[in-house]
């Protein structure tokens, strides 16, 4: 249940939370139980495992039973002196499909064929499982069912009485169930209170009783339905946390080209593309790009195909990419210092018809690699032949298929860190889709200068190239030894003016140290934003950087995303206050038409606190 249970911690004295059941609960408990042929302990245990289950997203847990260790067989045992009690692992293993009144019988069964060896100590049962040493559960339940006879207690007839009788359980475990039979059945939570506050004690209470009262339903529902949370509660996660609409959110879908050709109407004269000594307008651009769609569509290029690129940063990169779209296709972009088999892996995967390079790069590709049809920018029959073409837009009659917010617009590959890299494909509606989605978090305009920080087999470059395209901002290709030198990189950011800077945690962590070092040139940066993901974020890390720099000068928002969802899903505003250390990596909430859920395996909403899996919607 706890991580923080672990030995050697400190310990403090336990405290205690206790309640009584709801009459009808307990009524209905007893009433179940007999039904059934079962135990009631046998049903506070199971509603116990079950919850456990909930709360560490488990289908197979494991806590402590209190047993009274005085076997029926062994004559007097009743009349012996001494302390017998015993507590056991108890393993319940749960089917989601199966249901709850077959997992309750078969719990009985599997604990009465115990019942002979329930003598053994822990130690003993640790060695016999070869588990080692450790605890095996944090988390005990004890049914105390022996008689007592109050009567005898106080009998007003002798002289000497008990006016009252105290007793005092102390718990080293993390968390103890004690249930006390009655007229209502009594439950008592000791809890060490350095591993769980009382409110979270009275949280888990509240979700047994929720669970003990789907437990004696009559419908008999399967074991994977039984739900821990309450109605407000599970409002408050699908709608306010994450993020989940009554009715679909809008979106803004359209082909990229499109919405950069309305830009080039709009700005022509605008510098769009900065690399080195080149600087190219919005109508150069688009001139240079429509020129190489022309000759891509003559080469089988169009919707439903992948065009491979593997360029050097520059210009010409930024304009491949845009000419590949304006002919309907699908880029698969190649870092050329990537190894010669990964790039020979992603054109036979991609399934790419054509390859479009430069001079001298790609051509050490092993043995057994693809044969693609290539187009070598710079070369001189692909220079005469560009300048045969015309350099107005293309219309979709000259496509193979008209353009269409659906077609994909990229394939871009993991990195393999877990195996084999995966290509995964995102249409051109999408990337749209991402910018409109982010305007509650951002206000890009025609004045930000973008850096295009990143390779562009990386998707974190998709957000950069078209969060200034479509914006008519500058988007900045700095060379790739650039990238790699924090001080270049703070340079860069301070000779061309860049308002908009996209960083892994790892990458701001120098470049907050060369700031530190350069103050003076930190000093004159015009960052409006920095952009984090990619990893996990140290938010303690930060706290130099804000030293020096306001929480809105820039303002640096951490975001959470995968290649599948395009770029990025969640969004959260850092400042100054998150700087602390012990501060996790929190991503916020998803962006405008997205939701996010946490779901346990069986695809549950897991209760706040609990860790599971993120799905985006």
């Amino acid at each position: 249940l706890l991580a923080s249970a672990a030995p050697g911690r400190t310990t403090v004295p336990p405290e205690e939370f206790s309640f009584d059941l709801p009459r009808e609960l307990a009524e209905q408990l007893s009433l179940r139980a007999r039904r059934l042929g079962l135990t009631l302990n046998t049903l506070v245990q199971a509603g116990w495992g079950i919850l456990l289950g909930r709360l560490t997203g488990r289908d197979d847990v494991v806590f402590g039973t209190t047993v009274s260790g005085r076997p029926a067989e062994i004559p007097g045992v009743e009349s012996m002196v001494g302390l017998f009690i015993n507590t056991v692992p108890l393993r319940l293993r749960m089917d989601p499909r199966e249901p709850v009144s077959a997992l309750l019988g078969r719990l009985q069964e599997e604990q009465a064929r115990l019942l002979d060896h329930q003598h053994l100590g822990l130690v003993e049962i640790q060695r016999l499982a070869g588990i080692g040493s450790g605890e095996i559960f944090d988390t005990t339940t004890v049914f105390e069912n022996y008689p007592l006879d109050e009567g005898r207690l106080l009998d007003p007839t002798t002289e000497l009485r008990t006016l009252s009788v105290d007793s005092y359980d102390a718990t080293h475990y993390a968390l103890a169930l004690m249930v006390i039979p009655g007229e209502r059945l009594h439950i008592r939570m000791g809890y060490q209170p350095d591993l769980l506050a009382r409110e979270a004690v009275q949280s888990i209470a509240d979700r047994l009783l929720r669970v003990l009262w789907m437990l004696v339903s009559d419908t008999d529902p399967q074991v994977g339905t039984v739900d821990p949370l309450a109605p407000g509660e599970r409002e408050l996660m699908l709608r306010t946390w994450g993020g989940a609409r009554t009715e679909p959110a809008g979106r803004t879908e359209a082909a990229l080209p499109l919405l950069f050709e309305e830009r080039v109407r709009r700005t022509p004269e605008a510098v769009a593309v900065v690399h080195r000594d080149t600087r190219l307008t919005y109508a150069e651009v688009n001139r240079r790009a429509n020129r190489l769609a022309r000759l891509l569509v003559a080469s089988g290029a169009g919707a439903e195909t992948r065009v491979a690129l593997a360029l050097p940063r520059s210009a010409d990169m930024v304009v491949a990419v845009l000419a590949v779209l304006k002919a309907g296709a699908a880029f698969v972009p190649l870092d050329p210092d990537h190894p010669a088999e990964r790039l020979a892996f992603v054109l036979a995967d991609s399934r790419a018809t054509l390859l479009v390079t430069a001079d001298g790069l790609v051509e050490d590709l092993p043995q057994g690699a693809p044969s693609v049809a290539r187009l070598v920018l710079g070369a001189d029959d692909t220079v005469a032949r560009l300048r045969g073409l015309p350099a107005h837009d293309l219309s979709d009659a000259e496509r193979a298929f008209p353009l269409d917010a659906r077609h994909p617009a990229y394939v871009i590959y993991t990195s393999g860190s877990t195996g084999t890299p995966k290509g995964v494909e995102v249409p051109y509606g999408n990337v749209a889709r991402l910018f409109g989605a982010a305007r509650e978090q951002f206000t890009f305009g025609e004045t930000d200068v973008w850096c295009l920080f990143h390779s562009y087999a990386f998707d974190f470059s998709v957000w950069e190239m078209w969060g200034a395209l479509l914006h008519g901002g500058r988007l900045v290709v700095p060379d790739k030894e650039v990238t790699r030198s924090p001080e270049d990189v703070l340079r860069l950011l301070v000779r061309e003016g860049v308002t908009v800077l996209c960083q892994t945690p790892s990458a701001l962590y120098q470049l907050i140290a060369a700031d530190q070092d350069l103050p003076s040139l930190g000093s004159e940066l015009a960052l409006r934003y920095i952009v984090l993901g990619g990893e996990a974020l140290d938010p303690a890390r930060l706290a130099g950087w804000y030293v020096r720099h306001r929480d809105d000068t820039p303002v640096v928002v951490n975001m959470y995303g995968i290649t599948e969802t395009t770029v990025h899903v969640t969004a959260r505003r850092l400042g100054h206050a998150d700087a602390v250390p012990g501060t996790p990596s929190v991503i916020g909430r998803a962006l405008t038409d997205l939701a996010v859920y946490v779901l346990d395996p069986g695809l549950r909403l897991a209760p706040p606190g609990v860790a599971g899996e993120l799905y985006v919607a």
